[in-house]
């Protein structure tokens, strides 16, 4: 759903499942005029991307770049090749935003905005450029879970912001690697079903 005065975007569901795409929006929120309460917000979003097909450009869950607009509660989940993915971008806030990864993807982003708290990133069985829980001033209670050969060739920031608070890195099952791990203050580890000596979680200085 797109709107360009202004008023919000909400609860629209994009499914794709082949074809070549630039960029996906589940919601886009822009512009200025609307006299509707509702109105600068992009929020309860879906957007899934399987299948053959593939985005070149961004997914967004959710967008808006309403003045003090926020992107809340979106959901995005890849499941076939794309380049970037952000659950939710606010030009005020972005917060409560899923993103689940299960292809390879570049740079995982689950909220951009100027407060960037409560999103959620979740990766397995893939490979990605870089992972942020939160990208904003403000960046608190985003969660990163890598569930087992998740592999981050880059950063893995779960705030970008160095006084965020409450930032938890989940790791599950072997094989997850990432290039650095900075923006975290909570680190768990569920070894469910592992072997001994099998490795957890590697951090490769890349």
């Amino acid at each position: 759903g797109r709107s360009k005065g202004g008023n919000s975007t909400r609860k629209n569901e994009i499914a794709l499942a082949s074809g070549t795409h630039t960029n996906v929006y589940g919601g886009w929120t822009s512009g200025v005029g609307t006299t509707a309460a509702d109105k600068g917000a992009s929020y309860e979003n879906k957007v899934k991307v399987s299948g053959t097909a593939t985005v070149t450009g961004t997914v967004y869950g959710g967008y808006t770049d309403a003045a003090g607009g926020k992107a809340r509660g979106n959901t995005v989940t890849i499941e076939s090749a794309v380049h970037d993915v952000v659950g939710g971008e606010g030009a005020g806030e972005a917060s409560g935003n899923i993103v689940n990864v299960r292809a390879n993807a570049a740079a995982v982003t689950g909220g951009r905005g100027a407060a960037a708290n409560d999103n959620i990133v979740n990766l397995e069985n893939v490979t990605v450029a870089s992972v942020t829980g939160g990208e904003g001033a403000t960046t608190n209670n985003n969660e990163v879970h890598l569930n087992g050969n998740a592999r981050v060739t880059g950063a893995l920031k779960g705030g970008s912001q160095a006084s965020g608070t409450g930032n938890t890195l989940s790791i599950k099952g072997r094989g997850n690697k990432a290039g650095a791990i900075t923006g975290f203050q909570k680190l768990t580890f569920d070894a469910t079903g592992l072997a001994k000596g099998d490795t957890m979680l590697e951090v490769t200085g890349a």
